[in-house]
């Protein structure tokens, strides 16, 4: 499939879009050699890369080149590479991961990360890694 093309499964429930989508029936496996967005309708995951491949039968996508996954709960994760187990909703990403969560606000720095991104449960390691966390402001004036 070329050009705006759209493939939508309905188990998993998934949405994937890219300019060149080239499905193999027989192996059950969907490959884009350029830029592609996948949508989990379900859990609210979107995963965007230059790249990407799934298997459906273990349900497993690789992403490759300038992957930047966001969930539902706005926390993100931005990776080289990323292996994501759609139906464990685990993630393992790699090379140059930067992990952004909102409540509370932290951000994590690594060469690895592995977790869950709607629950906010991601171990990042590898390297020297970094964590910035954001202080709450007080609620009440004056304190």
């Amino acid at each position: 499939m070329k050009q705006n093309a759209q493939l939508t499964i309905l188990d998993p429930p998934l949405q994937i879009s890219g300019n060149s989508l080239i499905w193999n029936v027989d192996q059950q496996t969907l490959v884009a050699d350029q830029p592609i967005t996948t949508v989990h309708r379900q859990q609210q995951i979107t995963i965007r890369s230059n790249r990407g491949r799934m298997e459906l039968k273990p349900q497993i996508a690789y992403f490759n080149g300038n992957v930047n996954a966001t969930a539902q709960n706005q926390s993100k994760l931005t990776a080289n590479d990323l292996t994501w187990k759609v139906d464990s909703q685990e993630v393992t990403a790699t090379g140059d991961v930067v992990y952004v969560q909102p409540d509370p606000p932290a951000t994590l720095r690594g060469a690895k990360a592995v977790g869950k991104l709607q629950n906010r449960t991601v171990v990042v390691s590898g390297g020297r890694v970094v964590t910035e966390i954001v202080p709450q402001q007080d609620l009440v004036p004056g304190s």
